[in-house]
This record gives C-alpha cells, structure tokens and sequence, in this order.
C-alpha cells in the first residue's frame, strides 16, 4: 500500500497533467508556452525516473538514475526560472521596454550558470568517477534556487503593487500558485538545514501537500474567462493620484528603454 507522500506524488503527477490538458484545451498554449511545457513533462519525466529508481531492486540507487536526477534537476530549474519571467512578460505586456531588459537579464543569467557548469565538467577537480559529486552540487543549489525564485516573485510583487499593474487573472494565479509554492519550499529547506536531516520525512510531506494545492488550485481555475484583465486597483487606492503618477514614471521609463533597445 503507497504512503501518504507516495499517493500525493501520484496525485500531484495527475493535477499537473489536467492544468497541462486545461491550458491545450482552451487552446492558450501559444501564450502560455513554458508553463504549459513545465506541465506537460512533469509526469512524463517523473514516471520515467520512478522506473529508473525502481530497477534498483531495492538495493542501491542504480547509476542510470543517477545520471537522470543529474540531467532532469537542472532542467526543471530552467523551466520554474522560465515560468517566473514568463509571468513577468504578461505583467508588463503594456511596456516593452521593461519587459525585453528583463528577458535580457534572464537570458545573461543563465548563460552564466551553463557557463559556470561547463567549467566544472571540464576542470572536473575531483577527479570522481561516478555521480556523487554533481548530485552533491545540486543538492547544495536547491535552497538557493529556491529562494531566489521565492526572493524573485517578491520583487515583482513590489513591482506591481508599486506601479500598480493590472493583469489578467490566469496571470495572478500563476503568480499566486508558483509564488506560493517557491516560497514555502524555500522556508523548509531553510527549516532543513538548522534542524538537520531528522526533518526530512516532515519537509518531503509538507513539501507535496504544498506542491499537490497548488497545481490543485491552478488547474481548477485556469479559464478562458480569465484572460479578461482584473480591474484597475487605481480605483480603489486612497491616493490614485500618486498611483497615476508612478504609472507615468513606469511608462517614462519604458520608452526610455524602447529607444536604447532599439538604437
């Protein structure tokens, strides 16, 4: 019989796959290209290295799933980066500027950490011959990556309620979802590393309820009618006049950047 974390794996593997089919199916994935791939792979790539895991027969981890965590892990990373800025984009559809220099910044971002990966590989220092090594650095990365996903949607929760944008609602459950997520995993690797390895089982099962809410939440309302743009917050602020005024400041900018971009 599956434990608790085993059947909210399989759970979490099958919510993944309706908000996938939810975005295919209301024919968004032209707008939504790497949320919809995030979620398209998932169970796929999951199942796939259960299998790997389960040739095992018990015993030691087998080395081709090794190989697989190895590969996948930095992959999955590239898509949840992809998946923030994908959000960012939708968040300054109206400000091109803005949104390209962010695309930029990504774009640098990664290419510096495939390039730091490229130089690991080839000055290989510790002479290791298995995997032990790379699943170690990663191990490692995964709280920071996690709290700079969590550190990067704060940042653009400032930035929207600052300049006070408007967005459709599919836009801020995503936001809303994979914020939540990112930022709660974080907190319990934080947890993790004061309370030490005693705290796994309780991270691991936290971690998928978590995980299994938030592609819950998603997939149910993720619509067609949630393209409309949410109302204005202007409207209802108490100083719409110092709202306006960063909106021109915001719009200022971009243009600024439209030329400099565009030169």
């Amino acid at each position: 019989m599956p434990s608790l974390v085993e059947t909210l794996w399989l759970g979490a593997q099958l919510l993944a796959t309706i908000w996938a089919f939810r975005i295919w199916r209301l024919k968004l994935v032209r707008r939504y290209p790497v949320l919809f791939t995030y979620l398209a792979l998932v169970a796929p790539t999951q199942f796939f290295g259960y299998l790997l895991y389960s040739s095992g027969g018990g015993g030691s981890q087998p080395k081709a799933y090794d190989l697989f965590w190895v590969i996948s892990t930095p992959c999955d990373w590239v898509l949840w980066f992809g998946v923030t800025f994908e959000v960012y984009g939708h968040m300054l559809e109206k400000y091109a500027g803005v949104r390209k220099l962010g695309k930029i910044v990504l774009y640098a971002g990664l290419g510096g950490v495939a390039l730091i990966v490229a130089v690991l590989i080839y000055s290989d220092p510790y002479k290791i011959p298995d995997l032990n090594r790379w699943k170690s650095l990663w191990l490692k990365q995964e709280q920071g990556v996690n709290l700079a996903i969590a550190a990067l949607v704060f940042v653009l929760l400032l930035f929207k309620r600052t300049f006070k944008l408007t967005m459709p609602k599919n836009v801020q459950l995503v936001f809303a979802t994979f914020g939540l997520y990112f930022a709660g995993m974080a907190a319990l690797l934080v947890v993790r590393t004061y309370v030490g390895p005693g705290f796994r089982p309780v991270r691991d099962l936290m971690g998928m309820v978590l995980y299994a809410a938030c592609l819950a939440v998603g997939g149910v309302l993720f619509s067609r009618a949630g393209e409309a743009e949410a109302a204005s917050p202007v409207a209802n602020d108490l100083r719409p006049v110092m709202a306006a005024r960063a909106a021109e400041q915001l719009q200022t900018f971009n243009d600024r950047l439209v030329r400099v971009l565009n030169a």
